[in-house]
């Protein structure tokens, strides 16, 4: 097993502590007029996991309930929020009356991020019918899949990107200025992404490629950047920079980088 699973398996067997007899207390519990089955609150778990001296901070049992929910033993009744030492409630997925629907929508990301094959998994923009949405992707080269979910806590993928014979592009930033545009495209349908920085592009589509999407030969052609003023760099004090302000100038570009 990788470490990633032997580290799961130790946050099972606490999530089974916790949930078990003597564990934290699991009620049904009313907030805002709606009853919510089967929950433990937030702050009770970190007194528990300080009475039977798992922790000796309320810190550092906050980082253990984090962890826990960030690799899905238990999670936020409504997906809203990490985890925090207050008055939230909480639930197992034994007991969560969606789990039959969570289950046949596909994995979370905690579970996802809980075993070995995910080769990158972070937030990106994702071009919607109108406007651009801030998405959070996972790639999992072991299985060549892609999961689309809205945010990092959702319970299930908004969909499933099959990777095998999709088509890598890179594409021009006609539709998003000072960003890094890159497409996935099979036969029916094309997704368009866009990243700030041209570093965090290429390292999509290089994990994307080797999950099993092939890399377009096209090159971006007549409908590629034209001059150096239509691309975007970081400044020193970490701010993005568009050269286009530098139009009238005459320009001298030098390569400081030094390994």
């Amino acid at each position: 097993a990788c470490s990633r699973q032997e580290d799961r398996q130790a946050w099972q067997e606490l999530g089974a502590h916790i949930h078990g007899e003597g564990g934290v207390a699991i009620k049904d519990r009313s907030y805002n007029f709606r009853t919510y089955r089967s929950v433990f609150i937030g702050s009770e778990l970190v007194d528990w996991l300080l009475e039977n001296n798992f922790y000796e901070t309320r810190e550092e049992a906050t980082q253990m309930g984090d962890t826990l929910l960030k690799n899905d033993i238990f999670h936020h009744v409504a997906y809203d929020h990490s985890f925090k030492d207050e008055y939230l409630f909480y639930r197992f997925p034994e007991d969560d009356p969606l789990q039959k629907k969570i289950e046949l929508g596909g994995p979370s990301v905690a579970s996802l991020m809980g075993e070995c094959g995910v080769t990158k998994a972070g937030w990106i923009e994702s071009k919607g019918t109108i406007f651009w949405n801030k998405r959070y992707i996972v790639v999992k080269q072991d299985e060549a899949k892609l999961f689309y979910y809205r945010n990092e806590l959702d319970p299930a993928p908004r969909f499933v990107v099959e990777l095998s014979g999709i088509t890598v592009r890179e594409e021009p930033n006609d539709s998003k200025k000072s960003h890094y545009l890159f497409s996935i495209s099979s036969k029916n349908s094309t997704i368009l992404f866009a990243c700030k920085k041209s570093s965090d592009q290429e390292e999509w589509m290089k994990v994307i490629v080797e999950a099993g999407g092939d890399l377009s030969e096209e090159s971006l052609g007549a409908n590629g950047p034209k001059s150096i003023h239509e691309f975007t760099c970081e400044g020193i004090d970490g701010e993005m920079i568009s050269l286009s302000r530098y139009a009238d100038c005459v320009c001298l570009i030098v390569n400081v980088a030094s390994k």
